[in-house]
This record gives C-alpha cells, sequence and structure tokens, in this order.
C-alpha cells in the first residue's frame, strides 16, 4: 500500500501506465461537484466510482480484497481512517465474487488517517477497510479508480 498527498504523486515512478493516467487525472479534476456514480476511462481496463458517504465506526465496516483490480483510493472531500494489512491466509468472512472482485476477510488490521487531498494505491493481495469514522460520522467524497492488474 502506498499513502501520500496527490501533490506528492512526482515522486513516484509507476510501471503501470494505467495507474498513471489515474494518478494525472486526480492532479487535473476537481471532483467535488462531480456526480457519484461509475465513470469509465479505458473500459474494465480503467474506471473509477465517485462516492459521496458517512464514515461508520470500524464495528460496521469489514476488511476487504481484490485479486484483478488495483484501488486508487483519493478523499477529494472530508477525513477517513482507512485498516490495512498484509495476506497471510487471514478467515474469509464473506467467499470471494468474482463478477465484483471482492471478498470480505476477518483480520487484524493497522489503521491509518486519510485527509483531503491523500490517496491510497492499494494492490491486489492487500485487505483494506476503508469508510472508518475518527470520533463522529463525517461526510466524505471519495474517488475510488479501479486499475486493472496486468
Amino acid at each position: 500500500m502506498i499513502i501520500d498527498k496527490s501533490e506528492n504523486y512526482c515522486y513516484y515512478k509507476f510501471s503501470n501506465r494505467k495507474i498513471s493516467k489515474a494518478m494525472k487525472l486526480i492532479l487535473n479534476t476537481d471532483f467535488r461537484n462531480k456526480e457519484s456514480g461509475k465513470y469509465e476511462l479505458e473500459g474494465d481496463e480503467l474506471f473509477y466510482f465517485v462516492s459521496d458517504y458517512k464514515t461508520k465506526p470500524v464495528s460496521e465496516t469489514v476488511p476487504e480484497l481484490h485479486k484483478r483490480y488495483i484501488d486508487i483510493q483519493y478523499i477529494a472531500e472530508g477525513t477517513e481512517r482507512i485498516g490495512y494489512a498484509p495476506y497471510s491466509r487471514q478467515k474469509v468472512f464473506k467467499r470471494y465474487n468474482n463478477e465484483n472482485d471482492i471478498a470480505f476477510y476477518k483480520s487484524a488490521m493497522s489503521y491509518i488517517t486519510l485527509t483531503k487531498g491523500m490517496f491510497a494505491i492499494i494492490n491486489t493481495m492487500e485487505l483494506h477497510q476503508p469508510g472508518i469514522l475518527l470520533k463522529e460520522p463525517e461526510y466524505v467524497k471519495k474517488i475510488v479508480f479501479k486499475v486493472r492488474d496486468s
């Protein structure tokens, strides 16, 4: 997992051109007024979702994992905590759904705070638990890019 501020993108060298394309879009787009929904860039190879929601207690969220898509999660508004754990055969909570590229797990997690303007790049087979509140529920506008892992 890589976590940083969007303005520090220039310090990373990504060999995946789709990740570079997504990061450039983050730097050059004002997502604050973008409608919630799915936006295609390169068919099923690269697309993104705009989501608006309130953060939740950790007890109301579940760690998830993807096998086909790398996530780039960008916070356009608000603050949330996100859990992280490397995959090591944790106990499955809900089996892998191939159509939605997601499985849910029971796992101990480490937590990081993401604030407005920050991003997290989550590779396939990395457990993550997004949308967690800090102290009180807070409005978040998040952009999640889905990058097909090649």
